[in-house]
């Protein structure tokens, strides 16, 4: 916050500038550094009113924002930036925000995996039920991975040792649904 509107905005973009700057050369590619979100407000300030005898607002200091979201591809390196962030003046560091990368071939694999499954429980119920698996009729499939979120560190941080990151695992599910005609 500041006084001044312009001296506020000209403060925030030295400070994500250096930000930038700062995961840039940690070897963040730019194009996995994105502005999420810019915002400039005047605070309105509570005071009382005497020749009024009530409560009033003035307009007071002003608040600028800029928020920005960086993507880092090695899970190693978390931590390493995690402490960048803190020490480079970022005021709130949220996150990570852990992601699979690229799950087309395991998706591809586990739909696979998933009809090979069916058509095994599909064959077993029809030889238990005195018939045999025809043709397949219809092919439903869904559950795709979805990111899973951890917050991490707010407000200015740094201590020593560095940031403890922990991953975790994420799991992948595919379903699929086969109809197969009996014969």
């Amino acid at each position: 916050t500041h006084e001044n509107r312009d001296t506020a905005i000209k403060d925030v973009n030295t400070k994500v500038a250096a930000i930038t700057q700062a995961v840039k050369g940690f070897g963040i590619d730019p194009a996995d550094i994105v502005t999420q979100s810019v915002s400039v407000n005047q605070n309105q300030e509570s005071f009382y009113d005497s020749e009024k005898q009530k409560q009033s607002f003035r307009p007071g200091q002003w608040s600028v924002g800029n928020t920005i979201e960086v993507t880092l591809h090695d899970v190693n390196r978390a931590s390493s930036l995690a402490d960048i962030l803190s020490k480079s003046g970022a005021t709130n560091v949220w996150g990570p925000n852990f992601q699979l990368d690229n799950t087309k071939k395991a998706t591809d694999k586990l739909t696979e995996d998933a009809v090979a499954d069916a058509k095994s429980k599909a064959e077993m119920i029809a030889k238990a039920s005195g018939a045999t698996l025809g043709r397949v009729i219809s092919v439903t499939e869904g559950g795709e991975p979805a990111g899973i979120y951890y917050p991490m560190l707010s407000g200015r941080g740094g201590g020593g040792g560095g940031t403890p990151i922990e991953s975790g695992t994420s799991t992948v599910s595919k379903t699929v649904t086969v109809v197969w005609g009996l014969e």
